[in-house]
Order: C-alpha cells, then structure tokens, then sequence
C-alpha cells in the first residue's frame, strides 16, 4: 500500500484529525468511496444481526453446562490445596514419626558393651572406654586427679 493510501485511509479512520493532507479531486473521491464502504458494512452487519438475541444462546448454553457439571466450585485454588495441607502435612509427618520408630526398635540402646552400675568420683576426673574387640574386650575406667 502507498503511503498516500495509507494516509487516506488513517484520515478516513479518524486518526489524522489535526494533521489532515492537502487533498485533491481523486483523494477525496477515494474518502468518499471509502465513507460509502464503510457505511454500507455497518448497515448490513446491523441488520443481519437485528434478529439474533446472543444473550438468550448464552444462557441456555449456562444452564446446559450447569446441570452436567453439578455444583460449581469457586473457591481458588490456592484454598483447594491448603485445605488438603491441614490434612496431607500431619499424615506426613505421623507417617516419617513411625518409620523412625519402626526403624530404631530393633537396634535397642546403644552401648559398648560395659555396664557400669555406678561411679563416684568427687574433684577428678573418670573416663571410661572398652579395649578390644569380641570376647578378649576389657572395660578400662581411667581416673585422673585423685
């Protein structure tokens, strides 16, 4: 397209209102052919669509929807999913606490194998701690400062 075509049809659009070109006799004839063009668009899209109620299609179409589909849900998603986290959160968690448990129930206390009933030691220090391995271990209890 020409500019001096586009130009036209911008002035036509309404879009040059203050900046209008200097027209000639096949220029406006040209804005007229168009004027008639557009007129006769609107006019015949107006009376096809004079007849056509798309509110009353719209409606029926809703209500169609409506009663397959049931109760319709308006809480955001962002709700959907919090409620299920209230529930789904605790399950989780009780579920990681009995795997845990589950898991520590057969291993018993942890021990090296020296049971010591009871030591008493004022104003030194006492550290215990197993020599060797299996049935040749020995428990040594090592004091300092008495």
């Amino acid at each position: 397209m020409r500019k001096r075509d586009e130009d036209l049809h911008r002035l036509h659009d309404g879009e040059l209102e203050g900046a209008a070109p200097a027209l000639d006799d096949a220029d406006r004839e040209r804005l007229a052919a168009l004027g008639e063009i557009s007129a006769a668009v609107k006019n015949t899209l107006a009376a096809e669509a004079s007849g056509v109620d798309l509110w009353a299609a719209i409606e029926k179409r809703i209500d169609q929807n409506a009663a397959k589909k049931g109760p319709v849900d308006i809480r955001s998603w962002r709700q959907r999913i919090a409620r299920r986290a209230y529930v789904l959160v605790p399950a989780i968690a009780a579920a990681a606490a009995a795997v845990l448990v589950w898991w520590n129930l057969g291993t018993g206390p942890v021990t090296n194998g020296c049971d010591i009933e009871e030591l008493d030691i004022s104003g030194a220090t006492a550290t215990v701690f197993k020599v060797g391995e299996g049935t040749g271990s020995t428990t040594v209890i090592w004091t300092e400062g008495l």
